[in-house]
């Protein structure tokens, strides 16, 4: 089973954080809802140096492996 979520692209791959990049999607930043990606891409594009958009990819459902919390990630 897989679950369509939204990234923030680059040429250099998806963001994994601020000027962090990777190629595995299941790294990168999610959303599941196409608007709060939206909103997150307004404030995060400005804080990137790279050109960046939103894509979508298909991952695995349930994640073969956990991701960090968003506590930690925002602080």
């Amino acid at each position: 089973m897989t679950r369509t979520v939204y990234l923030f692209a680059s040429n250099k791959g998806f963001l994994k954080d601020i000027e962090e990049y990777t190629h595995d999607p299941l790294e990168a930043i999610t959303f599941t809802n196409f608007e709060i990606a939206s909103q997150r891409f307004a404030l995060v594009a400005k804080l990137v140096s790279n050109e960046c958009w939103i894509t979508k990819e298909s991952i695995p459902f349930p994640r073969p492996y956990p991701v960090a919390p968003a506590s930690k990630v925002i602080n």
